[in-house]
């Protein structure tokens, strides 16, 4: 089974095979530096820099640089399933990362909280998610209560 890697750039998605990095003729300079070979022509590419944690990966290319993101297969089928992590959440606001019912509410309207304090307990598909602050603050209003069933991007809490 052939390797496949997916990669974001300017908001678009590409797959990239072991194929095509053969077809491009890329080969390794350095620790950092690259040549790919196409139509005849060698491209060098410089690594500037690369995020492990986030997949992201800096390159440089003819004096400009290029930032890509590399996307897990974990990833991508979360994404395709529409459940991305950053839900549209604003800096103030908590929304639903997928349709659920709110199993518990750990926070109290005016309760100063921490970035990645537990703030609610959401079942989607049989399974409990904890959704955690993503910001210092304190809470100013919940929209939600529990019991109460949300859809995805559903404003929970508000922060300020």
């Amino acid at each position: 089974m052939k390797k496949e890697y997916e990669i974001h750039y300017k908001n678009k998605n590409y797959k990239i095979t072991e194929d095509d990095t053969k077809q491009d003729n890329i080969v390794q300079v350095s620790s950092q530096q690259y040549s790919a070979i196409r139509n005849q022509k060698s491209i060098p590419a410089d690594i500037v820099n690369i995020d492990t944690e986030e997949g992201l990966v800096e390159i440089k290319m003819n004096e400009k640089k290029y930032s890509y993101k590399i996307l897990s297969p974990v990833h991508t089928t979360i994404q395709k399933l529409g459940y991305n992590k950053k839900s549209g959440n604003s800096d103030n606001t908590v929304k639903a990362p997928m349709p659920g019912i709110v199993l518990s509410i750990d926070v109290h309207v005016n309760e100063p909280i921490l970035k990645g304090q537990n703030l609610l307990k959401l079942e989607a598909m049989k399974m409990e998610n904890i959704i955690k602050s993503p910001k210092d603050g304190m809470v100013k209003r919940i929209h939600t209560n529990i019991s109460d069933k949300v859809e995805k991007n559903q404003i929970l809490i508000e922060i300020e």
